[in-house]
């Protein structure tokens, strides 16, 4: 098919700074919010974490930096559905994009390492390409479901395990504007 010609170093490579987001309350199993990467380290050599508004805006909501014994936490080997031992608490610092659905979390560099954990940051484009149509594109992500919105990922592959590491091939074949967030973007 399509993506026969696909080689696994190209999802191999970079897969290994993606993450699982965990909301972490003691007494509880960790609560998979969604998904980050890696891409680069600030000032303070810690690793920046990329992820959606919303999964911050949801551990806020839950009480994550402000309630004692509540933790956000990166897990980067997520790919089976088993309780993961290897949960990186994120620091209870965050940057969240006014216009965008992104924001900034941050991860001890020095933690990872003295597990043994070496990350490389994923490259962030710097512009967008000059043609889009039929762009060949890879997602790679932690899928959850919710009926309400999204019947999709049972029909295209996913099965019934969701929260775990996965890839899923596209094409791009249209850009369209929307409202997201109360902005056009």
């Amino acid at each position: 098919g399509l993506w026969q010609q696909l080689k696994s170093d190209l999802v191999e490579a970079p897969a290994k700074s993606v993450c699982r987001i965990d909301l972490c309350m003691d007494g509880y199993t960790p609560i998979h919010l969604g998904t980050g990467f890696v891409i680069g380290t600030n000032v303070n050599e810690q690793f920046v974490v990329m992820t959606n508004a919303h999964v911050i805006e949801g551990a806020i909501k839950n009480g994550w930096s402000e309630r004692e014994g509540i933790d956000l936490a990166c897990d980067f080997t997520r790919e089976t559905v088993g309780i993961s031992d290897r949960l990186f608490p994120l620091e209870a610092v965050y940057h969240i994009h006014p216009h965008y659905d992104l924001a900034l979390v941050y991860l001890s560099r020095e933690q990872l390492e003295s597990t043994g954990v070496y990350l490389t940051p994923l490259k962030i484009a710097k512009k967008f390409p000059d043609n889009t149509s039929e762009l060949e594109v890879g997602v790679i992500g932690h899928p959850s479901f919710d009926s309400n919105r999204d019947p999709f990922p049972k029909y295209f592959g996913f099965g019934n395990e969701f929260g775990v590491k996965r890839f899923s091939p596209g094409l791009i074949r249209s850009i369209e504007n929307r409202n997201w967030r109360s902005q056009d973007v």
